[in-house]
């Protein structure tokens, strides 16, 4: 049983240095469990149960945690936010590392703006016409 919590420590505290990948800690869990299982004594269940449930945990919230800053994240992708030009309204825009320009620098108006420009612009063409 003591070996077994060993391998099983070992095995997440190398899943939480990124020396393994998710699969590969599953398989090595896994792995450890089916060679506790020959000599497990049927006092042990308890024990054992309570140690897989501890891992299980520990490999839950760190999948959670990566998760979560992958979306911060996602594809090197920053948010940033500015005011519309037009109505002063917030504008979020989402910039990928790499991006050419600033979008900070541009002037850059809201979707809702964009529309009423989108009207007035073809009211206009329309009146030129007659």
């Amino acid at each position: 049983m003591e070996v077994y919590k060993r391998e099983t420590r070992e095995i997440i505290r190398r899943f939480l240095i990124h020396n393994l990948s998710f699969p590969s800690c599953i398989a090595a869990l896994d792995a450890a469990l089916a060679g506790l299982l020959p000599r497990l004594q049927p006092d042990q269940i308890e024990k054992v149960r309570a140690v897989m449930l501890a891992n299980n945990e520990q490999v839950m919230e760190e999948m959670a945690r990566r998760s979560k800053k992958a979306r911060r994240t996602k594809h090197g992708a920053k948010h940033l936010y500015v005011d519309c030009k037009e109505c002063g309204h917030k504008i979020t825009l989402q910039v990928h590392t790499g991006d050419a320009g600033d979008p900070l620098n541009e002037n850059l108006t809201c979707p809702d703006c964009l529309k009423e420009s989108a009207y007035s612009l073809d009211d206009f063409k329309t009146a030129e016409l007659f």
